[in-house]
């Protein structure tokens, strides 16, 4: 779920001209001013809590955090961590005892994308958005994909324009699921070593470790 979840989530690509022509101006000032001040940390920690709505299934909840140095992350979830250090990504199955070792391109394809990410999605031509509620301080972005061969039907952020801080994240996929994604807490400019965002096996005895680098 980890891997799915940062399919969306963790999405710098230029300006795209189709999308300032048909996405709303006042949205795409305040994705430009959130994007800014994002990219002006160092590092950034994210608390939250997941809420995965299946249709048929019971609600799920997982609590995690994200932590971001430059293009380094680890993203931790109840039922499994992805690390990426740039040399490699590791993904870690907890119940399993599992973890994978990928190339660092892994997840090029769309499948993993990094965390920042999120705050690109106004700079491609893979969306349009517009503001669709405001509340005081609170502004909720819907982002349509454009492809209509995409899984998502919309995406929602919900941003406090007073704090130019980002709230909460919600994925609508086509076959019914949704994904809530709310911030209890972030860290900026925090300082963490290397072996942050790298899976120690040692730490984990026992654990199966396969290797799908390609040499």
């Amino acid at each position: 779920m980890g891997k799915f979840v940062l399919s969306y989530i963790f999405l710098c690509l230029s300006l795209a001209l189709t999308a300032q022509e048909v996405s709303g101006p006042e949205a795409q000032k305040l994705m430009q001013e959130l994007s800014k001040k994002m990219d002006s940390y160092e590092s950034m920690r994210v608390d939250f809590a997941m809420n995965i709505l299946v249709p048929g299934e019971d609600e799920s909840i997982e609590k995690g955090y994200l932590i971001q140095q430059k293009e380094n992350f680890v993203f931790d979830l109840e039922s499994q961590t992805i690390y990426s250090d740039g040399s490699a990504v590791w993904v870690h199955i907890k119940d399993d005892q599992e973890v994978q070792i990928n190339d660092p391109d892994f997840g090029d394809d769309g499948s993993l994308m990094s965390p920042g990410q999120v705050m690109r999605l106004y700079e491609t031509e893979d969306f349009i958005y517009d503001i669709v509620n405001e509340d005081k301080n609170k502004v909720e972005i819907e982002f349509k994909p454009t492809d209509d061969l995409s899984d998502y039907t919309k995406l929602r952020l919900t941003v406090n324009a007073g704090q130019t801080q980002l709230e909460k994240i919600e994925m609508f996929y086509k076959d019914g699921m949704r994904i809530i994604m709310s911030i209890s807490d972030f860290v900026s400019n925090d300082n963490y070593t290397p072996d942050t965002f790298r899976f120690d096996a040692s730490a984990f005895p026992g654990v199966y470790v396969e290797d799908l680098r390609i040499d």
